[in-house]
């Protein structure tokens, strides 16, 4: 019998090991809960965190995370890189609503959640335990799709500021690495931002960054309100810091969505462009002062309009400040009404403020002292678990060669 070779048997050690982190850190669907101790692969095995979840999917790919279960995020949630495909997170899969077949819900304090790639929430229920929870976007896609629903312990989360709702801000964040351990955010931005709601309850978004002083962004970016989609304030512009934006901002408004107020920033700047297409659903005001200080528009403010819009009660006064206006044909999709969660705190929705003083909370961005960037979560089990494994495998590999040498001296 022909003796193996310590060249094919290193070949064959280094395949096994390859195959392992394939089967680790290569799936396309995941399944997480609360106390998940397994490879994610199904309800059964499924992780038991978010960055568990990351570091077992190709995020080359576009990629599911299904909520099976309970869930709860105890720090600051923010990956280590930058990813190319796309994450889902949802709780219903494969014809399944874990919602109500397993009590699936995802349990927040007052925390950050920092996207690294493109995001999409679909079919998921929030349990906030204080008075916000905020996504920072960072320019990649943003999508809050449909199902989504969002309920608090606190009578404070109310969409009047940033620091009281669900908050969506599509750029950067002062103060925020852009990966856990990596770099501040960028002075200058060469990407586009894109953030779109079609449900979900008290949401504030802001189209760029927040106080990052004089960001130069030379991209568009959209803002979409639609669906069911009920947001309490919308930021055109920066916030929380003076900004002179080379690039323009498009605000979409269609569905059965409402926008009880779209602002400028909450301090002096300019934009190039402002565009508003408003389709359907209600706007409660526009005005292009946040906390007194004005937004201005290079090239002045763009309307495309359509008949149902037209015919708003609110419409000339929205309007007001569009002096290029374009009427196009619509069609009026179906109204889905969103199901409120059971045990939801009741809090009344409020109307556009006058100009002065609005939202005085957000020109600070005062968030509680809670939300600490330091204490992002830091890399997983799942990763250390791979690293071990790969150097048990070089030892064993090592110690193959070594018998392998006697066996030849023989």
């Amino acid at each position: 019998m022909k003796k193996i070779g310590p060249f094919l048997l290193f070949s064959l050690l280094m395949l096994l090991i390859a195959a392992f982190s394939a089967s680790a850190a290569g799936a396309e669907v995941v399944y997480l809960k609360n106390g998940g101790t397994g490879d994610g692969s199904s309800p059964e095995r499924a992780l038991g965190s978010m960055n568990d979840a990351y570091s077992a999917l190709d995020l080359k790919k576009d990629c599911v995370i299904v909520l099976c279960g309970e869930y709860t995020q105890s720090k600051t949630f923010q990956h280590d890189s930058i990813y190319a495909g796309s994450i889902t997170l949802t709780s219903v899969y494969d014809g399944v609503d874990y919602r109500t077949a397993a009590g699936a819900v995802y349990i927040t304090g007052e925390f950050r959640f920092v996207s690294t790639g493109a995001f999409t929430v679909r079919d998921v229920d929030y349990h906030l335990t204080g008075k916000y929870y905020m996504v920072l976007a960072q320019f990649f896609p943003f999508v809050i799709d449909t199902g989504v629903r969002m309920e608090s312990e606190s009578p404070a989360f109310d969409g009047s500021s940033i620091a009281n709702g669900f908050s969506v801000i599509a750029g950067y964040n002062n103060g925020q690495s852009v990966t856990d351990g990596g770099a501040d955010p960028p002075p200058a931005v060469s990407k586009s931002a894109s953030v779109t709601v079609r449900s979900g309850t008290h949401l504030v978004l802001t189209a760029f960054s927040r106080q990052i002083q004089g960001q130069r962004v030379t991209r568009t970016s959209t803002i979409t309100v639609e669906g069911s989609a009920m947001v309490d304030r919308l930021y055109y512009a920066p916030v929380g810091a003076t900004y002179d934006i080379e690039a323009g901002v498009v605000v979409n408004v269609g569905g059965h969505a409402s926008v009880a107020g779209i602002f400028g920033g909450t301090s002096a700047g300019k934009l190039d462009s402002v565009t508003l297409n408003w389709m359907s659903g209600d706007i409660g005001g526009f005005s292009p002062t946040g906390g007194g200080a004005k937004t201005e528009s290079r090239k002045g403010y763009i309307l495309t309009y359509s008949d149902v819009s037209g015919k708003k009660e609110n419409f000339a006064e929205i309007t007001k400040l569009f002096k290029n206006k374009k009427r196009v044909d619509y069609d009026l999709p179906e109204y889905v009404a969103a199901v409120p969660l059971p045990t939801s705190v009741k809090t009344p929705r409020e109307e556009l403020t006058p100009d002065t003083g609005i939202v005085t909370s957000a020109v600070t961005g005062t968030e509680p002292a809670g939300d600490i960037p330091s204490d992002i979560v830091g890399r997983t089990a799942g990763t250390v678990a791979i690293a071990v494994a790969a150097a048990v495998a070089a030892a064993a590999v090592l110690v193959v060669i070594r018998q392998s040498k006697k066996t030849l001296k023989r």
